[in-house]
């Protein structure tokens, strides 16, 4: 019997070698022109959970010094203090009483950020405010916090909310009681512990990050500096600073507010 004579025309035909080779470059030059899109997107989205989460911690902080009169840090805190404000920076108080630095997501230790060390006698990250702002006196590590007895919240009320991981590294509130932003690096907080609604955090004071140059007592981020015979006295018109190291996950007290390393550093004020 003779085959139809069109039969040819409908017979289903494959992709050549050719053709599957600009298919797929087509994708691959698709896929290129995507990816920055997709990255910034997420890390846009991740600036703007990390505002929000300042906002959130500046709020918790601002209700419970409203409830008690005072701000969330222990006794400890205020009696090394010595009358000036104090900041809750990347030293973390272990069960040992030693305050070593705590780590990035890759492990590596953080740039140390402390109180002045001949005037503060007590050092501790942002997990002793989470403390009472949480009403922890158990940190899911197991290590006691310094809200024993509910020194710190004696009305055990929660003041904020928040998202728990059980690591060391990741966006939210580890096992170690740390606040971690977006990129797994601890919520520097300042509070005004001497009562002049002002504040002076212990990174942002430095007239090597915050100066303007021939700027006289004007410092970047809206600071000024308190005492003119002081380099390192910039301070904020808010009793809270929180501030978070930003996308890239660096600072540096050798470069401005404005440039480099802490160019993207998200701030409260």
């Amino acid at each position: 019997m003779k085959k139809p004579l069109f039969q040819h025309r409908y017979a289903r035909r494959g992709f050549t070698l050719i053709e599957l080779l600009v298919v797929i470059s087509i994708i691959a030059i698709l896929a290129g022109l995507l990816l920055p899109v997709i990255v910034k997107a997420k890390q846009k989205a991740r600036v703007a959970q990390a505002k929000v989460e300042i906002h959130n911690i500046v709020g918790a902080i601002s209700k419970y010094e409203a409830d008690y009169s005072r701000y969330p840090a222990s006794a400890r805190a205020r009696a090394a203090a010595k009358d000036v404000d104090f900041t809750f920076g990347t030293r973390n108080l272990a069960q040992s009483g030693s305050t070593p630095p705590l780590k990035d997501k890759n492990g590596k230790p953080l740039p140390i950020i402390e109180n002045t060390p001949d005037q503060s006698d007590h050092e501790n990250s942002n997990a002793e405010v989470m403390s009472a702002l949480l009403d922890l006196e158990k940190f899911r590590d197991g290590d006691p916090t310094l809200n024993k007895q509910h020194a710190l919240n004696p009305n055990k009320a929660p003041y904020l909310n928040v998202k728990e991981v059980s690591d060391f590294k990741s966006a939210g509130v580890g096992l170690d009681g740390v606040y971690r932003d977006p990129w797994g690096n601890p919520y520097i907080i300042t509070v005004d512990l001497n009562g002049d609604n002002k504040c002076r955090d212990a990174f942002y004071k430095l007239g090597s990050v915050s100066q303007i140059p021939n700027g006289g007592d004007k410092g970047l981020n809206g600071l000024y500096r308190s005492v003119s015979s002081d380099q390192n006295s910039f301070e904020a018109n808010k009793p809270i600073m929180v501030w978070s190291f930003g996308p890239d996950g660096l600072i540096s007290d050798k470069q401005k507010a404005n440039v480099g390393m802490n160019k993207d550093n998200i701030l409260s004020w």
